[in-house]
């Protein structure tokens, strides 16, 4: 099977989102469980999904250019919470 971007985007990868306040204004962070690293924040949950998405398209793209291994979700963790 070719490893390219629609394989990975086709994964269950669980999305992880935190609320968060700092000086009195809250935002919110969204990470991949499987790629803790890799996150995007936003004001509303939805815009920092959007942010984590196109993170997640970045990374994807300089890891397959590169040529570098990019983690997989493992099939015991269940379905993806978000897309």
């Amino acid at each position: 099977m070719s490893r390219d971007p629609e394989y990975y985007r086709r994964l269950p990868y669980r999305r992880v989102v935190e609320m968060r306040e700092e000086g009195g204004e809250r935002y919110y962070l969204a990470r991949l469980a499987e790629i803790p690293a890799l996150g995007g924040d936003g004001r509303s949950e939805e815009e920092a999904l959007r942010n984590l998405d196109q993170a997640f398209e970045d990374y994807l793209a300089v890891c397959l250019e590169e040529d570098l291994d990019i983690p997989e979700p493992t099939a015991s963790r269940g379905a993806a919470l978000g897309r």
